[in-house]
């Protein structure tokens, strides 16, 4: 975000709610709707930054740029070409006229995993990794008047939807997936199920440039543009979860404890299996109460988040204390 007129910490990014009331009142509780100055994330999105990005071709495939019309999501063979991604591999390239043809009968634009594309947005998932300790991603949103892209759903981590430009609709019920999480289990649900689970309208808020929307995971929404067209981002903040502590449990076990790798006694041998079961267990609490696992899962929580930018400011150049610029040297340390 810029460092002039745009937040630059995290609670000039929730500002005017305070960090303490949206932690105490809405983090993972309920919707919230924050009002901000239409200009306050002029320097992390506009459309002159979106006609730059999707004018570089080269970083764009069928997984990146998405489209959807209607509640469906449009056939990569509508508007792409078979051809190669950047790393030679082949892959579903998106043919600008093509998209464009779409864009006229209303389709929706969907950016994915674009918060290493600018700095603006890697300021904004960089400031909200730091706030949460948890992996941000960013994808953006261009829609149209009364089209919608998405049925009801709900998403599998927190979201902050934030307003660039334009208005949008959007409808959040009052129906909540309990802590859902991005396995088959949660992903297989028809949309039938959520018609019936979402329930009734909790809330309607007309979003604005400058505004955000908190949803905190499994809330029920859906959204659509009211003005001729509008662009959001949606960053979508994933926390560590009490199944990072089994996965780190599992490692463990996998490589230093031979308790975890041993067969298990069979099904008919029930004596067997209930003292191995029994055995396990005293095992996992013996690691969750001892310092060094706790120490192991700290480093694990500090470390958790994406790693973005590195190179220098000058691409190109080599700052020499002694010799000065060299041309034609980047440096990555």
């Amino acid at each position: 975000m810029s460092r002039t007129k745009d937040a630059d910490s995290f609670a000039d990014f929730l500002a005017p709610v305070t960090v303490e009331r949206f932690r105490r009142d809405y983090l993972d509780q309920a919707p919230l709707h924050i009002q901000g100055a239409a200009d306050k994330f002029a320097g992390v999105m506009s459309w002159d930054i979106l006609n730059r990005l999707l004018d570089m071709t080269a970083i764009w495939s069928s997984q990146s740029l998405q489209l959807a019309l209607d509640c469906q999501m449009i056939p990569p063979e509508r508007y792409c070409q078979r051809g190669h991604d950047r790393a030679a591999r082949d892959a579903w390239r998106p043919q600008p006229a093509r998209v464009r043809a779409l864009i006229r009968q209303g389709a929706s634009v969907l950016l994915n995993d674009i918060d290493t594309l600018t700095p603006g947005l890697r300021g904004i998932a960089d400031l909200l990794e730091r706030a949460f300790g948890a992996k941000v991603q960013i994808n953006l949103y261009c829609s149209w008047r009364e089209r919608q892209a998405f049925p009801s759903h709900f998403d599998t981590h927190d979201v902050f939807a934030v307003h660039i430009a334009g208005a949008k609709r959007w409808t959040v019920y009052r129906g909540r997936a309990d802590q859902p999480v991005d396995h088959p289990t949660w992903k297989a649900l028809g949309q039938a199920h959520h018609q019936r689970a979402k329930g009734d309208v909790l809330m309607t808020v007309d979003l604005q440039p400058g505004d955000i929307l908190y949803l905190p995971r499994g809330q029920y929404h859906d959204a659509l543009a009211t003005g001729d067209s509008s662009i959001h981002l949606a960053v979508g903040v994933n926390e560590p979860l009490g199944l990072d502590v089994v996965t780190l449990l599992f490692e463990a076990g996998a490589t230093a404890a031979p308790l975890y790798r041993r067969r298990l006694p069979p099904a008919h041998d029930r004596a067997a299996l209930e003292g191995r079961l029994h055995a396990l267990a005293a095992d996992v609490r013996h690691r969750l109460a001892d310092p060094g696992f706790r120490a192991a899962l700290e480093t694990f929580q500090a470390g958790y988040g994406y790693r973005r930018g590195g190179f220098p400011s000058q691409p190109g150049f080599r700052d020499d204390p002694v010799k000065g610029p060299v041309k034609g040297i980047v440096t990555m340390s």
